[in-house]
Order: structure tokens, then sequence, then C-alpha cells
């Protein structure tokens, strides 16, 4: 097994991140690239109210830099209406040339519910590297769109899928769809948040248990 490269990040990396830009529809908008290198880079696409700022994926950013990896963690257009998945798509796709075309050997990618969509219309783009990993975190399980573009792409990712089955888009039998032939988890009771409602306690240990599955994923 290859191993991750340990980078010495430091707790102020997060606290130096600079401005990356992504026009859509002549909107610019400012995403934030975190650098640890230049051999590897993540894209993490947030939800329409779970942004990057928050735990699951705040601690993920981290966790993904100490192993060498630039981030970009990035922010939707306001005018971009998060329930089209096609734009959400065409954004995906033009941040995602935009860093490929920067040097890095390879560019992974992180969702996170609505971000799943947007990674999902990126795979139906065709402008996805082969063997590219993707961590679809809270998955939109129920949703066609979805459903249809990311069960099509086993060929071109390897995928893990983390979700809750207190989340209301989840369905066992989409994440078994989407999920065949690479990896899942279900955290029980987790909800939409991945947190487990009235238990603050279960909640972190829910949050240590998946960033640890994720880090494990991106070292295989």
């Amino acid at each position: 097994m290859k191993r991750m490269r340990v980078n010495n990040a430091s707790d102020d990396d997060m606290k130096n991140g600079k401005g990356f830009f992504i026009e859509l529809d002549g909107e610019s908008v400012a995403n934030t690239q975190y650098d640890a290198g230049k051999e590897k880079a993540v894209i993490i696409f947030p939800g329409a109210g779970y942004t990057c700022e928050m735990p699951m994926l705040y601690y993920a950013a981290k966790m993904m830099m100490h192993h060498g990896y630039s981030v970009f963690a990035m922010r939707y257009p306001e005018s971009l209406e998060l329930s089209n998945a096609e734009r959400l798509g065409d954004y995906a796709a033009e941040a995602y040339g935009k860093i490929s075309s920067m040097g890095y050997g390879k560019v992974d990618l992180i969702g996170k519910s609505v971000g799943t969509l947007a990674m999902s219309g990126l795979l139906s783009s065709g402008k996805i590297r082969s063997r590219t990993k993707a961590a679809w975190l809270t998955p939109l399980l129920t949703n066609g769109y979805f459903l249809r573009n990311t069960g099509s792409g086993g060929d071109l990712l390897r995928s893990l899928f983390i979700t809750g089955d207190a989340d209301p888009h989840f369905d066992k039998k989409g994440l078994e769809e989407v999920s065949a032939g690479g990896y899942s988890m279900v955290v029980h009771g987790g909800d939409h948040s991945l947190e487990i409602a009235g238990d603050w306690r279960a909640s972190l240990g829910v949050l240590v248990n998946v960033l640890s599955r994720i880090e494990r994923f991106f070292d295989e």
C-alpha cells in the first residue's frame, strides 16, 4: 500500500488561504485555496448550508493538507439555483478544469450534500481524469439526476459514500446502486449533518470515525 505523504502543515495554514476565482455566466466567485504542495490537490464542494468552514469539511481540509494535498474550498455563485444540477455541474467542471491545468499530478474530490450533486454533474461532463478518488458525504440518494450520473462513474472514479440512516436523503437501494464496486459507510442514527440528534458526545465520535474512514480511503 502506498502511504500518503505527510506534510508539516501547521494550524496557521488554515488561516493563510488565498483567493481562487471561478467565473460562471459572468459572475466571479471567490473560493479559497490552501497550498500544501504541488503534487496533488483536493476540491471540496460544500452543501447548501453546510459550508467548508463547518466541522466535517473544515477538519477534512486540515487532514488532507496534513497528507500533502493543496485544498480548494469552494463556494457557489449567489445567482446559482442549487437545485439546478446541470448548472452545478457546469460550475464544478469549470473549477475542476482550472485546477487540473495548474500542474497537479492528481486532483481528488470531496463533496457534501449539494456538493455531491455538483460532483455528479462534473462526472457527466466527461472532463474528469481517470482514477480520481471521490468521497461523497451525505449524497442525495433520492435525487434521480444524481443516481443516473453517479451510477455510471465506476470506471473513472474510486468512490467512498458516507451517509446516515436518519438522513432524509438516505435510501438503501440508491446507496447500493451508486456504491457498487466502491465503498460505503452508514452512520446509525446519523442525520444530514452526520450528527446524532440530542447527543453531542456521540456526534463528536461520528466526526472522528468519518474523518478516519476518509483518511484511510485516500491512503489506499
